[in-house]
């Protein structure tokens, strides 16, 4: 046993094996108990509401039906998302460029302790 302790190679290859090993068997473990929790605190699917009766499509010149319009969920939606892209180009930065935010907080520090 001695001889085999005295190798530095053996020593290695050992301490890396276990050091895997034990990564390996966390890994497994923090799995498994993720899919235990995790199913244990998934909300209960809700059931959807019934969808109201709505008149017949509007019949076309050819006689076709003619599709639905999009909902107004789908409007909102589209509304929303056009005015965040408004917004979101439109913002500008509050501090001039080429100056270093640390200084300017410097500054400021130093202006609010008068």
């Amino acid at each position: 046993m001695n001889e085999l302790a005295e190798s530095a190679g053996t020593v290695t290859a050992i301490g890396m094996g276990t050091v895997f090993v034990c990564l390996v068997l966390l890994y497994g473990m923090t799995h498994m108990l993720g899919a235990i929790v995790g199913r244990a605190q998934a909300p209960a699917p809700k059931p959807k509401p019934a969808v109201p009766a709505t008149s017949d499509p509007v019949e076309t010149a050819s006689g076709t039906a003619a599709p639905s319009g999009p909902s107004r969920e789908t409007i909102a939606a589209a509304i929303t998302l056009v005015l965040a892209r408004h917004r979101a180009s439109r913002a500008r930065s509050n501090q001039p460029s080429g100056v270093d935010p640390w200084k300017l907080a410097g500054r400021v520090r130093a202006l609010r302790s008068d």
